[in-house]
Protein backbone atom coordinates (compact mmCIF):
# COMPACT_ATOMS: atom_id res chain seq x y z
CA UNK A 1 0.00 0.00 0.00
CA UNK A 2 1.11 3.43 -0.56
CA UNK A 3 1.71 5.82 1.64
CA UNK A 4 -0.61 8.16 0.55
CA UNK A 5 -3.53 5.77 0.98
CA UNK A 6 -2.11 4.31 4.17
CA UNK A 7 -2.64 7.80 5.68
CA UNK A 8 -5.65 8.63 3.99
CA UNK A 9 -7.21 5.45 5.23
CA UNK A 10 -6.02 6.20 8.79
CA UNK A 11 -7.31 9.50 8.90
CA UNK A 12 -10.58 8.39 7.54
CA UNK A 13 -10.74 6.07 10.62
CA UNK A 14 -9.67 8.33 12.97
CA UNK A 15 -11.83 11.32 12.30
CA UNK A 16 -14.76 10.14 10.12
CA UNK A 17 -14.78 5.99 11.68
CA UNK A 18 -14.83 5.30 7.56
CA UNK A 19 -15.48 1.13 8.03
CA UNK A 20 -14.37 0.73 4.08
CA UNK A 21 -10.73 3.07 5.79
CA UNK A 22 -10.63 1.18 9.06
CA UNK A 23 -10.89 -2.18 6.93
CA UNK A 24 -7.86 -1.22 5.26
CA UNK A 25 -6.04 -0.84 8.27
CA UNK A 26 -6.99 -4.23 9.50
CA UNK A 27 -5.47 -5.65 6.49
CA UNK A 28 -2.25 -3.44 6.65
CA UNK A 29 -1.72 -5.33 9.89
CA UNK A 30 -1.14 -8.22 7.81
CA UNK A 31 1.47 -6.69 6.11
CA UNK A 32 4.80 -8.07 5.40
CA UNK A 33 6.42 -4.52 5.12
CA UNK A 34 7.24 -3.59 9.25
CA UNK A 35 6.14 0.30 8.37
CA UNK A 36 2.98 -0.53 7.04
CA UNK A 37 2.45 -2.80 9.72
CA UNK A 38 3.47 -0.25 12.57
CA UNK A 39 1.86 2.48 10.82
CA UNK A 40 -1.62 0.97 10.41
CA UNK A 41 -1.55 0.18 14.38
CA UNK A 42 -0.61 3.50 15.27
CA UNK A 43 -3.68 4.47 13.29
CA UNK A 44 -6.50 2.19 15.13
CA UNK A 45 -4.32 3.26 18.42
CA UNK A 46 -5.23 7.00 17.65
CA UNK A 47 -8.28 6.61 17.29
CA UNK A 48 -9.07 4.44 20.55
CA UNK A 49 -12.67 2.85 21.37
CA UNK A 50 -13.97 2.80 17.76
CA UNK A 51 -10.99 0.34 16.75
CA UNK A 52 -11.55 -2.09 19.58
CA UNK A 53 -15.06 -3.45 18.06
CA UNK A 54 -13.39 -3.48 14.71
CA UNK A 55 -10.58 -5.63 16.09
CA UNK A 56 -12.24 -7.64 17.48
CA UNK A 57 -15.04 -8.17 14.22
CA UNK A 58 -11.69 -8.81 12.53
CA UNK A 59 -10.55 -11.84 14.56
CA UNK A 60 -14.23 -13.04 14.82
CA UNK A 61 -14.62 -13.36 11.19
CA UNK A 62 -10.94 -14.80 10.95
CA UNK A 63 -9.75 -11.44 8.79
CA UNK A 64 -7.21 -11.20 11.26
CA UNK A 65 -5.42 -13.71 13.80
CA UNK A 66 -5.99 -13.15 17.30
CA UNK A 67 -2.30 -12.54 18.10
CA UNK A 68 -1.96 -9.65 15.46
CA UNK A 69 -4.54 -8.18 17.14
CA UNK A 70 -3.91 -8.42 21.09
CA UNK A 71 -0.75 -6.33 20.70
CA UNK A 72 -3.34 -3.60 19.78
CA UNK A 73 -6.08 -4.19 21.88
CA UNK A 74 -3.93 -4.55 24.66
CA UNK A 75 -2.14 -1.21 24.45
CA UNK A 76 -6.25 0.37 23.50
CA UNK A 77 -7.10 -0.63 26.59
CA UNK A 78 -4.11 -0.08 28.71
CA UNK A 79 -4.31 3.52 27.33
CA UNK A 80 -8.16 3.94 27.58
CA UNK A 81 -7.75 2.65 31.48
CA UNK A 82 -5.22 5.23 31.59
CA UNK A 83 -7.54 8.30 30.42
CA UNK A 84 -10.22 7.54 32.31
CA UNK A 85 -11.22 9.62 35.87
CA UNK A 86 -11.82 8.09 38.48
CA UNK A 87 -15.86 9.61 37.98
CA UNK A 88 -15.45 7.64 35.18
CA UNK A 89 -17.39 5.08 34.40
CA UNK A 90 -15.68 1.18 34.11
CA UNK A 91 -15.12 -0.12 30.56
CA UNK A 92 -17.77 -3.16 31.28
CA UNK A 93 -19.65 -3.92 27.93
CA UNK A 94 -16.36 -5.39 25.81
CA UNK A 95 -17.18 -8.95 25.09
CA UNK A 96 -14.29 -11.36 23.77
CA UNK A 97 -15.25 -14.47 22.14
CA UNK A 98 -12.34 -16.97 22.19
Amino acid sequence: MKDVNLFLCGNLWQSLGDHQAGWELVRCLRSSDPQVRGAAQEYLLEAGPRSIKLLQTAVASSALESAVAAECLVTLLTCMSCDSSPDEPAITDLRYDC
